[in-house]
């Protein structure tokens, strides 16, 4: 991520305030949180909790992918204050592995709920969404299902070209492996770190049986999202292609609303130069955020 690309992408579109929500060092330590909301008056607005990509190993919540998004989103909104939105800083792999960034994300999601959080910043705690791109769509299907098994009702899950199968066996893995926007050498890497076991001191060694099958999207308990509109983003010549596919199967057969659509081009940029592809991304966004 460049410097400056992300304040740009917010100047004089979105108020940002950098909140920190407080945890005990032993659970991981505080987690931080930029909440982005309209520069004109406004209350009781939808709220976009945002996970940034970059393959759980890159990025951070300065995310201009994520402004860029929300930009397109709100200029096809009637008014402009319409929704807010909050990007969540998690750990990166391999310094914390997983499930230490579905631990973020969920404790983060769960303290924007706050009712008092909520009427300081004008958005409604009862209608959060929840969304993320590649990596940051790991965590927020992990997330949104841990969410929605203790009780937390999301508004909408939207799954942005899906880092989702560890195994890596898609035919789509052979075919696109060598494209630049998301090799698959570099996804196997951040895969083996993610999941490896013990600290960044054990080393990255392979991943059991055991934590490979616990990354997997494809095998969470999707059931516990009945009701919650799903959107599954998938790029025609990426490398997460087949994750994404086999991930709308598994949803439906889970009895989920899900909306799909596949953009022609590679990884998480393929909306930028296929219209039909944007506009149904941006659109699945209004209509999510819709009062």
């Amino acid at each position: 991520m460049m410097p400056g690309i992300y304040e740009k992408s917010v100047k004089d579109k979105w108020e940002v305030t950098e909140v920190l929500v407080p945890r005990s060092e032993a659970l991981g330590g505080d987690v931080k949180v930029l909440l982005h909301a309209p520069m004109s008056e406004h209350s009781d607005l939808p709220l976009v909790v945002w996970i940034h990509g970059g393959g759980t190993t890159l990025n951070e919540c300065r995310d201009n992918y994520g402004a860029d998004v929300f930009n397109a989103v709100n200029a096809t909104m009637e008014t402009t204050a319409t929704f807010c939105w909050a990007s969540v800083e998690y750990h990166l792999a391999p310094e914390k592995r997983f499930p230490q960034g579905v631990d973020d994300v969920c404790h983060a999601f769960e303290a924007l709920r706050a009712p008092a959080l909520a009427e300081a910043h004008g958005y409604d705690p009862e209608k959060i969404h929840l969304a993320g791109v590649s990596g940051g769509a790991f965590y927020a299907a992990h997330a949104g299902v841990r969410l929605a098994k203790s009780g937390v009702q999301l508004a909408s899950l939207g799954l942005l070209y899906v880092m989702g199968d560890p195994l890596m066996v898609g035919k789509s893995h052979r075919l696109h492996g060598d494209l630049p926007a998301c090799p698959g050498s570099w996804l196997a890497w951040s895969w083996r770190v993610l999941l490896a076991e013990g600290g960044p001191e054990a080393g990255d060694g392979a991943p059991s049986a055991e934590r490979l099958r616990a990354g997997s999207v494809l095998l969470l308990d999707w059931a516990a999202l009945r009701g919650t509109p799903v959107l599954d983003a998938l790029a025609s010549c990426d490398v997460l292609y087949d994750d994404g596919v086999s991930l709308g199967k598994v949803m439906r057969e889970a009895g989920l609303e899900v909306e799909e659509f596949c953009a022609l081009g590679s990884h998480a940029m393929a909306h930028l130069f296929d219209k039909a592809a944007a506009d149904k991304l941006f659109g699945w966004f209004r209509r999510a955020l819709a009062p």
